[in-house]
């Protein structure tokens, strides 16, 4: 039975937290379908009630995509407020505890990755280490009002 389970779950689950994200989620969720892989994959969204269109927009792509993506349709009832401001914790957990991966890469509604074989290398690399439990990459930060110039956030290579 164990072994039909680890078939039929996917290798890598890609959490995708999102709130009113309307303007970048497409490219967030166009980022994880454009992935190269030798392995499956799911793409569990977890969107929090967000007021901007970005519920209508996942939506959309869960409809083209129902065998890829997952949707988890929030409310707002249910955030975790600090020093009474809304935070994203509960969306963030509630999304981590629907993935069914070996693996989980994390992506927020307002990011996207460039490269088409980011979870291959990654998983690549995480299947060869079993003494690691988590790897990363470079990012670049951009800034939408351009108030600064873009620039990299390099990762320490241990």
């Amino acid at each position: 039975m164990s072994e039909l389970l680890e078939r039929s779950r996917p290798k890598v689950s890609v959490a995708l937290i999102t709130y009113n994200h309307a303007v970048f989620i497409a490219q967030a969720i166009e980022s994880v379908l454009m992935q190269k892989t030798n392995f499956d994959c799911e793409l569990v969204i977890g969107e929090d009630d967000s007021s901007d269109g970005t519920r209508e927009i996942v939506k959309s792509y869960k409809e083209q995509y129902p065998d890829k993506i997952r949707l988890l349709l929030n409310e707002r009832n249910k955030v975790i407020y600090i020093n009474g401001r809304p935070t994203g914790r509960w969306n963030f957990v509630n999304t981590l505890q629907h993935c069914t991966g070996q693996y989980v890469a994390l992506l927020e509604g307002d990011d996207y990755w460039t490269s088409s074989h980011k979870l291959q290398k990654q998983v690549d690399y995480l299947d060869a280490h079993s003494e690691c439990s988590m790897c990363c990459h470079n990012v670049m930060q951009l800034y939408e009002d351009r108030s600064l110039k873009p620039h990299n956030l390099s990762l320490i290579h241990i």
